[in-house]
């Protein structure tokens, strides 16, 4: 087994090494790259504005003044906004910046006992936001 799992490690490094090679001298050519048998990466396509950020769940954290927070993930996003709100979460003016993560999930700490909402929206690449999510009802233990 550890002889089989040897030859793959090195048949990665020299396919990597080909690659290198034919990627220098290509300089991006697509033809080039082409005859020399290999494939042809397709140009990155841009992502375009975010989308609102759907199914967000909220649940009460095992650690007084926290919650905990998860939605579905939103391609090309780069970090996620979380706003809490402890008043009518119809009035824009109660929301407030509450953190910013890397994933579509985490905590928030800090919080007061009692009824809160959150909300969150997905940051993209070019820093800009797309729409906030529906608010999540959470109490705060």
């Amino acid at each position: 087994m550890q002889n089989l799992v040897a030859a793959a490690v090195a048949a990665r490094a020299g396919l990597t090494q080909e690659a290198a090679y034919v990627d220098n001298k290509a300089s991006g050519n697509a033809a080039t790259i082409t005859l020399a048998g290999m494939g042809v990466r397709a140009a990155s396509a841009p992502i375009g504005p975010m989308p609102k950020v759907l199914e967000l769940k909220t649940t009460t954290s095992d650690h007084a003044g926290e919650a905990d927070w998860m939605c579905k993930p939103v391609k090309g996003a780069k970090a996620y906004i979380i706003q809490t709100c402890t008043g009518d979460p119809s009035v824009e003016a109660n929301w407030h910046y509450a953190d910013t993560a890397t994933k579509s999930s985490g905590s928030i700490s800090g919080l007061a006992s009692g009824k809160i909402w959150l909300r969150v929206c997905a940051r993209g690449a070019d820093a800009n936001n797309g729409p906030w999510s529906d608010p999540a009802e959470e109490v705060v233990r």
